[in-house]
């Protein structure tokens, strides 16, 4: 029995991993990449209706906790009979052993181009690229961080999935100004509360406390299911921070003096911030 890595399942003999594809509304499942249906249909023989997957040559997949903003790319053979999409097409990758496919990838069309070598490339997008795309110019006060996170992504219209335990306290103040990203302003307010912050692969955005424990679901053996694996320790970006409300004197470059009014404290140790 050979048991394939990152799937919780066992297979007789060998198996070549199964993806599907959806964009627009339509697609249909493959072997991965499909290449004997794209050389036959190169080739003018075989027929049947197009699919995704039996025109596929490459798919790169990029996912990970905030800052990273996912993406997929797609490389897809123009044959007479490829299908096509166009951009802000709603697109879902699902991969895994035949029989057993899992959400990958949920999103949208981002990016089209068709190359000199007969291939057509899709970029793909999902939540994390729709708020690394947006700015803001809002002030909020007395909110949660968990809060402050929610009320960025509404307004892109993206709702949040939180799983935090525990109740930390408001922020006296929070400026979403458009000198950095919503996504880039989530992370930073993830970062101070120690949480974890993604897109899964349906699509939904999470919020969720980095240290949860839970129930294993998989392990994993170096040199079987891990090929590469790094550890590394690095000291804290911050100990105890004090938050106060923004300000500026007349000329818009001095620093004040004295720290404003609204004045929030929380950790300890250093470095001080």
């Amino acid at each position: 029995m050979l048991s394939l890595p990152f799937f919780d399942q066992a297979v007789p003999g060998t198996s070549a991993p199964a993806v599907e594809i959806t964009i627009g509304g339509g697609g249909e499942s493959g072997g991965f990449g499909g290449l004997a249906e794209a050389a036959a249909s190169l080739l003018g023989v075989g027929g049947g209706a197009p699919a995704w997957a039996d025109h596929l040559v490459a798919l790169r997949l990029h996912q990970g906790l905030a800052p990273l903003v996912d993406g997929a790319e797609l490389l897809i053979a123009q044959t007479g009979d490829a299908p096509s999409a166009v951009l802000g097409d709603s697109c879902v990758i699902r991969m895994g052993v035949p029989g057993a496919l899992q959400d990958f990838f949920s999103g949208q069309v981002t990016a089209i181009e068709q190359r000199a070598d007969g291939l057509r490339r899709y970029g793909l997008g999902n939540a994390a690229y729709t708020l690394a795309r947006g700015r803001l110019n809002q002030t909020v006060t007395n909110m949660r961080v968990q809060e402050v996170i929610a009320f960025a992504a509404d307004t892109l219209g993206v709702s949040l999935q939180t799983r935090v335990a525990g109740s930390d306290g408001s922020l006296p103040r929070y400026v979403l100004d458009d000198s950095r990203s919503l996504w880039d302003h989530m992370t930073r307010l993830a970062d101070l509360r120690g949480l974890g912050l993604w897109v899964d692969g349906a699509g939904e955005l999470q919020l969720a406390d980095q240290l949860e424990q839970g129930d294993p679901v998989r392990s994993f053996t170096y040199g079987e299911d891990v090929l590469e694996m790094h550890l590394w320790e690095r000291s804290p970006h911050s100990g105890a921070v004090t938050l106060f409300g923004g300000g500026r004197v007349d000329d818009g470059f001095t620093l004040r003096t004295q720290g404003a009014p609204n004045r929030g404290q929380g950790g300890d140790g250093t470095p001080q911030r």
